[in-house]
């Protein structure tokens, strides 16, 4: 009965408070998991790059060696030419990653591949990419931007 009571108070309190600290919410939600957190990162990533077109905004999500990649190029065109080896224009993106073992929430290091949509050449392109993040000081890093495995690109001209 005592441990009844001493677990509807904790319940209570932890509910009843205001928390801003997005990592304390995190480790008590049900459904929140490291694949989701690793996804969200390498989304808002590539949303930096190809959509807000903002360097300064993509280097919060990227390890200190990328970092210094990303200060070197001075334009979002130049990464998406040099360090992602794919320029395009009107772009969206979408997650195309599905890592279903049950035992990735334990790994320090996910890969996480992202579809990208838009215009090359004045065609439309749709190609994937891939990225290894690690788990590091309580977030979600990008460490690597994987090779292209081959050839995969999808481009076709509109009718």
């Amino acid at each position: 009965m005592r441990t009844t009571l001493i677990a509807f108070t904790m319940l209570y309190l932890l509910t009843a408070c205001d928390i801003k600290d997005s990592s304390i919410l995190s480790s008590f939600s049900l459904f929140s998991s490291p694949q989701a957190e690793a996804e969200a990162v390498a989304l808002a990533f590539f949303n930096a790059i190809y959509i807000q077109k903002d360097l300064q905004q993509a280097q919060e999500y990227v390890s200190p060696t990328l970092q210094s990649l990303l200060k070197h190029y001075a334009i979002p065109a130049s990464a998406q030419r040099h360090l992602l080896n794919l320029s395009l224009t009107d772009v969206t993106i979408e997650v195309t990653t599905a890592n279903p073992e049950i035992f990735s929430q334990f790994e320090q290091s996910q890969v996480v591949t992202i579809k990208l949509y838009g215009i090359k050449n004045n065609q439309t392109w749709i190609d994937d990419r891939s990225v290894k993040l690690r788990f590091s000081g309580n977030q979600w890093r990008i460490s690597e931007i994987l090779p292209e495995k081959k050839r995969n690109n999808h481009g076709y001209s509109s009718p």
